[in-house]
């Protein structure tokens, strides 16, 4: 393998795949004089009071489902740990959600541990390694997804869409002689996930994709996951200015959202038809625009650092409006918890 394609190289060149905690230098320094400007290191827990911490970190997804008017939100059920199968069935019978399904954790971030599940004993199998609660989902095959960045100011009557991301999943183009495995070999995004697919999809990878035949190898839309992102900013419109607008209006509480939406044609993000948020963020949601292949790293910056200048703003407002910020001593306790459980399901 040439050095220019190796896995290493790639992450290397390309600061899409850096650590967020490399990413985040900038930014941790404007964080720390907005903390100083406001007296308070935890003053984003005003920013979304409805939401624990505001969004932005530890907070419960299905806590954040539930303020979403239903018509927009797939069927969706909580199970604590250790849920017995014939009562894990019949809440799934109940909610009639079918397999196959997702399940991700309702406490997590960037797609951690989001797997879609084809049957009750794959199932069973991933919540008894993982002992915390699950959000299961119905799975929508639906073409297209996106990432929408809105937010309010307290006060006014029209939001602003700051930010949407075109989703594209990874998929393979078969030459009908190429395996899955030496298909992914040849792309420079689908190698970097070539060894966990080794391990989790063998047979999918020794398929041999007919010629011109497009696969999709990756169901989760998620970036860390080989998804490719694009700045869709231009779609924006009074259209869907109104839609997102008249959505988040019925939302207590909440002024800042990172809708992950899904629908069956781009058309409905702007009209709202057959638009569903499989995931809706607060303060923790990024303008993921910014993982655009070939995106300037400044340019990242600059709209990392606006978006933390809304959180701000809007943070402020809310704290003149008698909202209290969280305390130190509730902050790091709640940063404590979240570490020791993204800890304990790492393990």
């Amino acid at each position: 393998m040439r050095i220019k394609q190796s896995p290493f190289f790639i992450r290397l060149t390309h600061w899409e795949y850096w650590s967020s905690s490399v990413l985040y230098i900038p930014i941790a320094f404007y964080f720390l004089w907005l903390s100083l400007k406001s007296r308070s290191l935890f003053f984003f827990s005003a920013s979304n009071p409805g939401i624990d911490t505001g969004g932005l970190y530890g907070e419960s997804k299905m806590s954040v489902l539930k303020k979403i008017p239903k018509e927009f939100i797939p069927k969706t059920i909580l199970i604590k740990p250790q849920t017995e199968r014939n009562l894990l069935l019949e809440k799934l019978r109940q909610a009639e959600i079918e397999f196959p399904l997702i399940a991700k954790p309702d406490v997590g971030e960037r797609g951690f541990l989001v797997e879609k599940m084809d049957d009750i004993e794959s199932l069973e199998k991933h919540l008894a390694r993982f002992p915390v609660d699950f959000i299961l989902q119905e799975y929508l095959d639906y073409e297209h997804e996106f990432n929408v960045l809105f937010y309010l100011i307290p006060g006014e009557e029209t939001g602003t869409i700051s930010s949407i991301t075109i989703k594209k999943y990874m998929t393979v183009i078969g030459d009908g002689k190429s395996s899955v495995e030496e298909l992914m070999q040849k792309d420079n995004r689908s190698i970097l996930q070539l060894e966990r697919f080794k391990k989790e999809k063998v047979q999918l990878m020794q398929e041999i994709p007919a010629k011109g035949a497009t696969l999709r190898i990756e169901p989760v839309g998620n970036h860390a996951r080989g998804t490719a992102f694009f700045d869709g900013r231009y779609l924006v419109d009074e259209q869907m200015l109104r839609t997102f607008n008249h959505i988040a209006k019925q939302i207590p509480d909440m002024f800042i959202f990172r809708f992950d939406a899904k629908c069956k044609t781009p058309q409905g993000l702007k009209t709202g038809e057959s638009l569903k948020f499989v995931e809706v963020n607060g303060a923790g949601g990024e303008p993921t625009h910014i993982y655009e292949t070939g995106y300037s790293l400044f340019r990242a910056w600059g709209d990392l650092l606006h978006q933390w200048s809304i959180i701000y703003k809007v943070s402020s407002i809310n704290h003149k409006n008698g909202v209290a910020y969280m305390s130190l001593h509730e902050g790091i306790a709640k940063l404590k918890t979240y570490f020791y459980y993204k800890e304990k399901l790492s393990k």
